[in-house]
Parts: structure tokens; sequence; C-alpha cells
């Protein structure tokens, strides 16, 4: 499950077209990784070089796509 409201998170940063598997990204669609980190850890990280017991990291993958509407 997907915490409520992360994209209001700290974003730590994309990637685009990295893959765990051989050959790259499936399906010949590039791939588009984002990775957000709750704030508490973020500062705590920052401050003490440490992430606090239960740091929460989100991986968003998203896949480009055609045939879309711009609507």
């Amino acid at each position: 499950m997907r915490p409520r409201g992360y994209h209001q998170w700290v974003f730590v940063g994309s990637s685009l077209g990295m893959s765990y598997q051989k050959g790259g990204a499936s399906n010949g669609q590039a791939q588009f990784h984002n990775v957000y980190i709750n704030p508490q850890a973020y500062r705590q990280f920052r401050a003490k070089g440490t992430f606090p017991e239960g740091t929460v990291l989100v991986l968003e993958i998203l896949a480009s796509g055609g045939n879309a509407s711009i609507n």
C-alpha cells in the first residue's frame, strides 16, 4: 500500500531507463523511477547522517505510453 500524501514528501531523485531485468525495461516502454522519503526521516538524516528506525522510502515506477489524449 502506498502511504497517503507521499507526493508531498521530500523528492529524493528520479532516473530514466534503469532496469533490474536483463535487456532493460519490458515491452519497450521507457520507465521513470521517482523516489520519495518521509520528511521526518529526511530531517534526521540531514542532521545526524543516519535514518531513524521505521524510515519509509517510496519508489514510484511510471511508464511512458502512447495513443493517449493530451486532454
